[in-house]
């Protein structure tokens, strides 16, 4: 059985999913995406948590930073007054490894509900509240690139999805950016 790649950071320049790749990455995806049925479905959730764990913004700051583990109880009681289902990707990461996800549907609907959570409990206008439409916006694109699917519409509807979206535009650009394209344009 082939070794299992584990994406890095989601701005490696290897991954075909990223882009910036060579004419042989794009065939390599092909042949990737013709056998994403045979795939194991662990497999599947373990490379779309990978991808939403490791990636980091302009800043170098994890998107998911907040979302790693639940506020305290004891710390922050009115989350859990807020929220009725809470979920962490320490949650999502311990369901991937002990094989609870029988289809990467299951998977969506956790990270559907971790980041609806964190757009319940945070304002609008938080660091928070725009990383969960990120991560969400992270999330299908990726899921999307790797069932060769068109992104659908998302619950993160209006002025904040067109920027999340434009965000996540710009990070998927920017994680397949390779140094040559950073040359100045002289007009």
């Amino acid at each position: 059985m082939a070794k299992r790649r584990r994406a890095s950071e989601c701005k490696s320049e290897d991954n075909p999913l990223r882009g910036g790749g060579s004419a042989a990455d794009a065939s390599l995806l092909k042949r990737r995406r013709k056998t994403v049925t045979n795939l194991d479905p662990i497999e599947i959730c373990q490379e779309l948590y990978d991808t939403i764990r490791n990636c980091k913004d302009d800043g170098g700051r994890l998107i998911c930073e907040s979302f790693i583990r639940l506020p305290k109880r004891r710390l922050c009681p009115e989350y859990y007054d807020v929220v009725t289902q809470p979920i962490d990707l320490m949650k999502i990461q311990q369901r991937i490894k002990l094989d609870e996800y029988t289809n990467v549907d299951q998977m969506v609907t956790d990270v559907d509900t971790m980041t609806k959570n964190g757009k319940m409990f945070y304002k609008k206008n938080s660091q928070e509240f725009k990383d969960a439409c990120d991560i969400w916006d992270l999330f299908i694109e990726t899921k999307s690139d790797i069932f060769d699917e068109d992104v659908p519409a998302t619950h993160h509807e209006g002025p904040q999805t067109r920027r999340a979206t434009k965000v996540a535009a710009a990070a998927a650009a920017s994680c397949s950016k390779s140094p040559e394209d950073d040359d100045d344009d002289d007009d």
